[in-house]
């Protein structure tokens, strides 16, 4: 055999080894403090993909951790190494509220804010057989309360009515475990209305099986084809936002590779078309500028959760 021969046979394996992974992926944990189906881990499974596609040679997995409203994914998070291999969905006004009621106001300082990937507002709707309500109409003077479904205590569906309670007073909250019990609540006549997230809310308004009377964006903003509270004289604007964090440790050169990649990912047109058919707004905040938009809401939070306590359990 000719050493030329022999040359070429040995390199063959190589060859073949190069072929079948030229770009090993490496992982990419992405820590969801709640539980799987719930409606802050589809949204974080459904961006996934889009941070895989501007994260080259990264697989991202969703990680799981529920428990204490949030808070032990937000601590596991926080204790996770600083590379940028762990990464963590979040939300606010989930995690300020978390800051309050689980009396750790220091949460936040353990983390590291990347950016804010998406916002949506909540929605106040009633049964299909008040379509023609108003919210006049449905919190009239005659009447001695009006119950009001909402999620969890603690929740920004709760923290909502909290606040839109101010300015109807007759509204008797009612928390139930699950958006989906929520929502059945006030499908089936057992509460007069019930404060959605909008996404959650609209296929059930297309379907005729809900009507939404208000919700919590201006008109300037987004979603003008529903009426908005402020048009009927509730000054209230409220927006869920959500996003990724890192522990406080991440070095500033992985930060920026993480914010091009969320900038990219949220400018992605089939990111913008799933906002579209979601009833979000994709829009990227950067985290430095979402911090102090958070520390105003752990303020506000502070303040409503003086005047009433609530007992966490599963808000998210």
């Amino acid at each position: 055999m000719s050493i030329r021969r022999r040359t070429l046979l040995l390199a063959l394996p190589m060859i073949g080894v190069a072929a079948a992974d030229p770009l090993p992926q490496r992982e990419v944990k992405l820590i969801v403090g709640s539980p799987s189906g719930s409606s802050s881990d589809q949204a974080a499974r459904a961006f996934a993909p889009f941070l895989e596609r501007y994260l080259p040679r990264r697989r991202v997995r969703v990680i799981n951790t529920p428990g204490g409203a949030g808070t032990l994914a937000y601590r596991r998070l926080a204790a996770s190494p600083a590379d940028g291999s762990v990464l963590g969905w979040v939300s606010t006004p989930s995690l300020p509220a978390r800051m309050v009621d689980q009396g750790d106001p220091a949460l936040v300082s353990n983390l590291r804010l990347l950016g804010a990937v998406s916002k949506e507002p909540l929605a106040l709707v009633t049964a299909a057989a008040t379509s023609t309500a108003t919210i006049r109409s449905t919190f009239s003077a005659e009447q001695n309360h009006v119950t009001i479904a909402t999620t969890a205590p603690g929740s920004p569906a709760f923290l909502t009515g909290l606040q839109l309670r101010k300015f109807l007073p007759r509204a008797e909250l009612i928390a139930f475990p699950s958006l989906t019990a929520a929502r059945c609540a006030v499908e089936n006549g057992d509460v007069a209305a019930a404060i959605l997230p909008l996404g959650d809310a609209v296929p059930f308004v297309l379907d005729e099986k809900l009507s939404l009377i208000g919700q919590t964006s201006l008109h300037a903003e987004a979603f003008p084809s529903f009426p908005t509270l402020v048009d009927q004289g509730i000054p209230l604007s409220v927006w869920i936002h959500r996003g990724l964090a890192a522990p406080a440790a991440l070095p500033d050169h992985k930060a920026a590779e993480l914010n091009a990649a969320l900038v990219a990912a949220v400018q992605d047109p089939e990111f913008k078309g799933q906002a579209e058919t979601g009833n979000f707004i994709a829009r990227f905040i950067a985290g430095n500028e979402w911090a102090p938009r958070l520390e105003a809401e752990r303020q506000q939070i502070a303040s409503l959760w003086s005047e009433q306590r609530w007992a966490t359990s599963s808000a998210s």
